[in-house]
């Protein structure tokens, strides 16, 4: 008898649009979403009937198509770091599996690269927000890159300045703030905020002096 019911087809008995995609129902209580193109593929209308076997074949190919259409999707918005990617993915409640072969697949296409991916953040932050090199580590790793790819992504960006030239222009930005308060005050404030941006004491001295100390005569 138990054989018997583990063997009972199982009837697509719901399709309902919902935005962009399918929900499909089935008399086993489960839920997946399709896309229209999947539905229309593989010919899907309520009342059809799936044997155990035919139904786990049909259901792992609209999970995988759909996780490659989530996946696709939200690259489509933004780039992303493969460890943000893959969080993002979980998010979204895809399985490990799914995940797993996504995310090479994507790397395989080129479409997933954290160097460049980790290139491209630090020239963008360099552009409104200037920093030092330790500052810029910290920033791709809490992006999820590795710190040795967050290492030479940022020693990459940097060959292209020098620590003083950074210091400089983030003191420039603030200078009208910082000349409210006498010298020894706005030093410490200058050397506080510089240190938060990853910029050593060295850079952080000689641009201050270049900007608020005056010459003697």
């Amino acid at each position: 008898m138990t054989m018997h019911d583990s063997r009972k087809e199982i009837l697509l008995s719901k399709i309902e649009k919902r935005g962009k995609i399918y929900l499909l129902t089935f008399s086993n209580q489960l839920e997946l979403k399709a896309l229209p193109n999947t539905v229309k593929r593989l010919e899907l209308s309520e009342g059809l009937q799936y044997s155990p076997d035919e139904f786990e074949k049909l259901r792992s190919e609209l999970e995988m198509r759909f996780a490659y259409y989530t996946a696709e999707s939200l690259l489509a918005g933004r780039a992303y770091s493969i460890g943000e990617f893959r969080e993002k993915l979980q998010y979204r409640g895809l399985a490990k599996a799914y995940i797993d072969g996504i995310i090479k697949d994507f790397i395989d296409q080129n479409l997933l690269d954290d160097y460049r991916y980790a290139a491209v953040k630090l020239q963008t932050l360099m552009e409104y927000k200037p920093a030092g090199r330790s500052y810029l580590i910290a920033y791709l790793q809490n992006r999820r890159v590795s710190r040795e790819i967050a290492e030479r992504a940022a020693d990459g960006v940097l060959e292209q300045t020098n620590e003083f030239e950074i210091a400089t222009r983030l003191l420039h930005k603030r200078r009208a703030s910082f000349m409210k308060f006498d010298v020894e005050t706005a030093r410490g404030k200058a050397y506080n905020y510089l240190s938060r941006r990853g910029i050593s004491y060295r850079a952080a001295k000689e641009a201050f002096e270049n900007l608020f100390i005056r010459p003697r005569d």
